[in-house]
């Protein structure tokens, strides 16, 4: 039986390879806004104006879109490793046309491209993890990734710092080079990692599937009880939606009833987590140092870069947090955390606007605050907006609503990117206002409509959403791991005391 203390040798490499995967995420995500703030950027391209500046961002949000649209069109019939492979080519396409650009026609292009190609990886990367993981360590496991893409931004945010010391065309084209150490490390994962049993189970490939399970969670031992077990839940998942005639299409994600409220919060929650105004951070914080009075692009670079690796080692409590404590404790005290950092960002700009004449000390708050929103939504919301949708959906739609989620997503990116530089222009410091408000009112929304899934496996969610009430208020749900166990025993050999150990352990954990 697995030792939850330790993983497999199959984990341990899946879990490096993804967290590469994250990497390559982060570094195509934020090297456009460090470019910006360099003089030598601009001046090679004239000088783009804001429209300029916003199509190049923006165009990398359109194309992760498509891309995470494509991803949910083939991951089924493909498989999860598939896409992610085809995406970090499509994405490699386009990091050499930035590297190469000379135009902002260019420019504009290698965008869209290396977006559809992070797009398709953004999409399967999470649904992939939390298709491996064990229940007890989905948590920490799939927040890894998210780690490692905080770890992205503050590694490419120092050689940015570094690099803007570098005279010439030659700084920022070594910026958009980094895209490729992700790239390099990535291209031969997806050769030797396991499928996902869950998808193999989807392609009736029973045998396999019981054989990557026992590899990922047994150094393949078919026998273990544990093993088994999470191999009936899954088996008799699918053959519970072949019996019921239950196709695997677009529309079913809208059927009323457990579906349509998975569905639901799977497009949802992204929501929230775009909406928290993280992007008005990832994108423009130059820009923000440079409200609160700091002028100097080597300053702000710097600043950024300190934000982005304090988060990063923020980022790691996640580990801990979310499978100690529960997604819904942790989630809630982010938001309710984000709505106060922005109020008092708000109050400070409001009373403290950057002039020649105002203290030092307010403004120095402000940077601060950043520092904290941001630490507290990378340990917060950052993991549980991309993997808590890929985990409430049900298995034979996972993929197609894990697409329509990442696509939104990036369409929630959209919106924050476009309309945060106006905000800042028309509404100043009131920008700041605005995103409390909507925190405040995602606060809400978690209180009310979001069960706690910590511990339970994929399939016992399936009986979670049968049996939670819409509106959960503060109470936890117990899944009826009873009947659940005398479904499966018969997969396990016989072995009913060390299964029902798991199942105690569940219902421990609720």
């Amino acid at each position: 039986m697995e030792d939850p203390s330790t993983l497999s040798h199959a984990q341990r490499g899946t879990s490096w390879y993804f967290k590469r995967c994250a990497i390559l995420a982060a570094f195509d995500q934020s090297v456009v806004a460090n470019a910006f703030a360099l003089p030598q950027f601009t001046e090679y391209f004239d000088n783009p104006d804001a429209n300029e500046q916003g199509n190049i961002v923006i165009l990398f949000i359109v194309g992760g879109l498509v891309g995470a649209f494509l991803a949910g069109c083939f991951s089924d019939r493909l498989g999860r490793l598939t896409v992610i492979g085809t995406g970090v080519i499509i994405f490699t396409v386009g990091a050499t046309l930035l590297v190469a650009a000379v135009n902002i026609p260019m420019l504009y292009v290698g965008r869209l491209i290396s977006g559809i190609g992070c797009g398709a990886v953004a999409n399967n990367t999470p649904l992939y993890l939390s298709e491996i993981s064990p229940a007890h360590r989905r948590g920490r496991y799939t927040s890894l990734s998210n780690v490692m893409e905080d770890l992205g931004f503050a590694l490419i945010a120092w050689v940015s710092f570094a690099f803007s010391y570098v005279a010439g065309q030659t700084s920022w084209r070594l910026i958009f080079a980094c895209q490729y150490v992700g790239s390099v490390v990535l291209m031969g994962g997806v050769y030797v990692l396991p499928s996902s049993p869950r998808w193999l189970a989807l392609k009736d490939r029973s045998e396999e599937s019981l054989k990557v399970l026992a590899k990922l969670h047994a150094d393949g031992d078919e026998s273990d009880p544990l093993v088994r077990f999470e191999a009936a839940q899954i088996h008799d998942t699918v053959q519970e939606e072949n019996a019921m005639a239950t196709k695997s299409s677009w529309l079913e994600l809208m059927r009323p009833g457990p579906n349509l409220r998975r569905f639901a919060l799977a497009l949802v929650l992204p929501g929230i987590q775009q909406f928290t105004g993280i992007n008005a951070i990832t994108y423009y914080a130059p820009a923000i140092f440079e409200s609160a009075g700091i002028k100097d692009f080597h300053s702000q670079i710097l600043l950024n870069a300190g934000n982005t690796t304090l988060g990063t080692i923020v980022s790691l409590t996640a580990l801990y947090t979310l499978d100690k404590f529960g997604r819904r404790p942790v989630l809630l005290a982010g938001i309710s955390a984000m709505t106060c950092l922005w109020v008092m960002i708000g109050l400070l700009l409001r009373y403290y606007p950057a002039t020649a004449t105002t203290a030092a000390v307010p403004h120095g708050f402000i940077v601060l605050f950043i520092w904290l929103f941001y630490s507290v939504y990378v340990a917060s919301w950052g993991p549980c907006g991309w993997w808590i949708p890929m985990e409430v959906l049900p298995t034979n739609l996972r993929a197609k609503g894990a697409a329509v989620s990442v696509a939104l997503t990036f369409m929630y990116n959209l919106c924050v990117s476009k309309t945060t530089p106006l905000l800042f222009v028309t509404i100043e410091y009131r920008t700041y206002f605005y995103y409390a408000g909507l925190c405040a009112f995602s606060t809400l929304i978690t209180l009310f409509f979001l069960p706690e899934t910590q511990g339970l496996t994929l399939e016992e969610l399936d009986e979670l959403f049968q049996t939670a009430p819409y509106i959960v208020w503060f109470g936890k749900y117990r899944v009826n791991t009873a009947a659940i166990i005398e479904k499966r025993v018969e997969y396990s050999k016989g072995e009913k005391t060390e299964v029902a150990t798991h199942v105690e352990t569940v219902e421990a954990r609720q």
